[in-house]
């Protein structure tokens, strides 16, 4: 069967949108395609992605491969499409059964009924991160939530629950101590966690935000990640995350959810619960 130089397009979907929609070069038959992305964080290596049939790095007679020059974070999945009239060229049959190390006959035409979508394999786009302070405390110091704290926790299976949009999959709450202090942000999410049939990860004690980032990092699930925590430290996780100019939780706010989204390096959006009779 012949091979056909072809110029096309890389579609790039994260969860949500389309990131971006980058014309393909064509550079080498022997060597490949390379595609330019737009940039949408930090730098990660670049991804070969076998677009013909496999072969060895560098091998002369490797079939096209496709190097994606982006942050694989940003990536959940991803089509080649090769438009009918974007063909450049077409190699003659000898030279095609010889792994396509003769050069192509620019300007020749091919009739053909039908050009596939290549599903090109892609890493899936990291989670975005919510970041939310425990509920309102007792006014005396004591340990554990007030009324409103305890509202609040109540509040927040419809904000964050199952039909939200937030479409949390991992929760995190600092580690408790067996005295009863420092488990306000484990009471705040632990009836949404039920809720969700999730188990709140209280490995990380409050001031361990390098923990936290690493349990960040490791979560390889599909969904988006909340961490309830004092409001003082969120600063701090915010900061170890990547954001190197983080905000501040106000001391008089107990209604604030960050927006994170990867690569963690602004938080895009501050907006409120909204739970009904406290915000």
């Amino acid at each position: 069967m012949s091979k056909f130089l072809l110029r096309g397009a890389l579609l790039i979907f994260n969860a949500k949108t389309v990131l971006t929609v980058p014309l393909v070069q064509i550079i080498d038959r022997a060597f490949g395609v390379l595609i330019s992305l737009h940039q949408c964080g930090k730098a990660d290596s670049v991804m070969p992605v076998i677009t013909g049939e496999a072969a060895e790095a560098g091998d002369p007679s490797a079939k096209h491969r496709v190097l994606i020059s982006t942050p694989l974070s940003c990536i959940a999945c991803a089509i080649w499409v090769m438009p009918l009239d974007k063909i450049m060229g077409q190699p003659d049959d000898q030279s095609a059964d010889h792994g396509g190390r003769g050069t192509a006959g620019v300007g020749r035409t091919a009739s053909l009924c039908i050009l596939p979508l290549l599903l090109v394999p892609a890493v899936a786009a990291k989670s975005t991160v919510y970041l939310i302070r425990h509920g309102e405390k007792p006014s005396d110091g004591g340990d554990g939530l007030n009324a409103q704290g305890l509202q609040r926790a109540q509040c927040l299976r419809n904000v964050f629950g199952g039909s939200s949009s937030y479409n949390i999959g991992y929760i995190m709450a600092m580690t408790p101590d067996s005295d009863g202090s420092r488990a306000r942000p484990l009471a705040t999410v632990q009836p949404l966690a039920t809720d969700l049939g999730l188990t709140v990860d209280i490995s990380c004690d409050r001031d361990d935000q390098k923990c936290v980032a690493d349990a960040v990092d490791n979560y390889s699930g599909s969904r988006n990640i909340l961490i309830c925590w004092e409001h003082d430290a969120l600063t701090d996780i915010v900061d170890e995350l990547g954001n190197k100019d983080a905000p501040t939780y106000p001391d008089d706010s107990f209604n604030l959810i960050w927006t994170d989204p990867s690569p963690y390096s602004d938080i895009t959006a501050t907006t409120s619960e909204n739970c009904p009779g406290l915000d």
